[in-house]
């Protein structure tokens, strides 16, 4: 079993999304690209019920600061979905290590009180289904579109090769298909001792280990190459948003003017501005 090999280093962009840097090389991650190319209408409204459900459940304090500081009682109300989405992300991200340390047989630091339920959870699929792993948390990257990720699994069950993730929040939603047939389609991966790249394998089929407090769900996945497509349609959604849209609209054109490149210098130079 292969698992935990250093690959592509992740760098925040600025625009908040991530990319991977290999051998010099940029390649957006996978779940950048599906959050700012796929609509995601369910999330207004998500956002819509944390925010009023926080007003209300901390109205006191609200109160008062409204009476003191209104523009501050408005930031306050709008960062509560986005503080409960950061906590369920950080959970998520410290069982995923959890996750990944116990297979790898690696130390990690007592499960937490949150975790433990997670944890125990991921244990019964353990034991449940008997995952015979070839690899963990490997890198895998596409040249040819330029995109990458990190895979949590693969694993045969039962005599299927399976692409696996783990998922920790309240559902599995469909555009997990997105990413997991990202990675099985990409042409390389990382998951070698030593480093080095080899082929991506080739898998039987994709699944989701939903991971709760109560228990945990395998999930099968539909990752083929129809889904495929779908995703390289949502990766150039992506890039508009990211990378083009800033150069569609230029600047106001003075009266008399129609060459855009004599717009964009007077623009620059201030010329006719008064």
């Amino acid at each position: 079993m292969s698992g935990g090999v250093r690959g592509p280093k992740i760098e925040t962009t600025g625009r908040g999304g991530r990319w991977y840097v290999w051998q010099k090389k940029r390649f957006w991650s996978v779940t950048t690209l599906i959050g700012a190319g796929l609509p995601k209408p369910v999330l207004v409204n998500w956002a819509k019920k944390v925010t009023a459900e926080y007003a209300v459940e901390h109205i006191d304090a609200l109160n008062a600061l409204v009476a003191d500081d209104p523009k501050a009682a408005i930031d306050w109300l709008k960062g509560a979905a986005y503080r409960q989405r950061d906590a369920a992300a950080d959970l998520g991200s410290l069982v995923h290590d959890a996750c990944e340390a116990h297979v790898l047989g690696r130390p990690y630091p007592t499960w937490t009180d949150e975790q433990a339920p997670f944890m125990e959870s991921f244990l019964g699929f353990l034991r449940d289904f008997a995952p015979d792993f070839e690899a963990v948390e490997a890198p895998c990257f596409s040249d040819k579109h330029r995109y990458a990720g990190t895979m949590d699994a693969i694993a045969v069950i039962d005599g299927v090769r399976y692409l696996l993730d783990w998922k920790t929040g309240k559902g599995v939603y469909p555009e997990v298909g997105l990413q997991l047939a990202a990675y099985r389609f990409s042409e390389m991966f990382i998951g070698l001792p030593d480093g080095d790249l080899t082929p991506m394998p080739a898998v039987d089929a994709a699944a989701v280990v939903h991971i709760r407090p109560e228990g945990y769900e395998f999930v099968p996945v539909r990752a083929d190459e129809e889904v495929f497509r779908a995703f390289l349609f949502v990766r150039e959604v992506a890039r508009f948003a990211m990378e083009t849209a800033d150069s569609i609209v230029g600047p106001p054109t003075l009266p008399g003017i129609t060459d855009p490149v004599e717009a964009m210098a007077v623009e620059v130079t201030g010329q006719g501005v008064a």
